[in-house]
């Protein structure tokens, strides 16, 4: 995997692709599932945006590498 920085990056994300990418997932518990989906769902009304996961977050660069894996 070649990984590069690409400006507003986690911006472009499309937070229902991702969550259904992480329901998808069988390496994931359904409590990791409900969490992360959890954040996402709560990321996108703070946000008022489909697009777009927190980029802050530890989880963020996992969360993105599961969607374009």
């Amino acid at each position: 995997m070649i990984k590069t920085d690409i400006e507003s990056f986690y911006e472009k994300i499309d937070i229902s692709k991702l969550i259904n990418k992480i329901k998808e997932d069988t390496l994931l518990g359904i409590l990791s599932k409900k969490i992360i989906t959890n954040v996402l769902h709560q990321y996108r009304k703070i946000s008022n945006s489909d697009k777009g996961i927190p980029k802050d977050i530890e989880i963020s660069a996992y969360l993105a590498e599961n969607l374009y894996a």
